[in-house]
C-alpha cells in the first residue's frame, strides 16, 4: 500500500467516524429502574433529555430515590458506551500501514 492510499484510507475512516458520531449524538436511549417507576432518556452526548419519576416512588426515602436515579443514569451511560465501542469495532481492523491509529478514535 503506497502512502497516498494510506492517507486516503485514513481520511475515509475519519469521515466515517464523524458520520457515526453525529448519528450517535442524535440517537437517544431510554432505561427504567425500580419496576419502571424511574425512567430516564439520554442522548449520545450523555445529556439527560428526560427523567420521569412516579409519584409512588417519591413517597420513598429521598436517599433511596437518589440512588435509583444514579442507577438509571449509570445504566444508560453504560449502554451508550457499549454502543460506541461496538461502532468503533466496526471501524476496525485498522488498514495495514496505519499502526497506532486506534487511539485517535477512542
Amino acid at each position: 500500500m503506497d502512502m497516498s492510499s494510506i492517507i486516503k484510507e485514513a481520511i475515509k475512516m475519519q469521515e466515517n467516524m464523524k458520520k457515526m458520531e453525529k448519528e450517535l449524538e442524535s440517537s437517544v436511549w431510554s432505561v427504567s429502574v425500580a419496576q419502571e417507576k424511574i425512567k430516564l432518556t439520554m442522548n449520545g452526548n450523555f445529556e439527560v433529555k428526560e427523567l420521569l419519576i412516579s409519584e409512588e416512588i417519591l413517597k420513598e426515602d429521598p436517599e433511596k430515590v437518589s440512588k435509583l436515579i444514579i442507577q438509571a443514569i449509570n445504566k444508560c451511560v453504560n449502554i451508550i458506551r457499549k454502543e460506541k465501542e461496538k461502532i468503533l469495532k466496526t471501524m476496525l481492523p485498522v488498514p495495514p500501514g496505519l499502526p497506532g491509529i486506534g487511539p485517535l478514535f477512542s
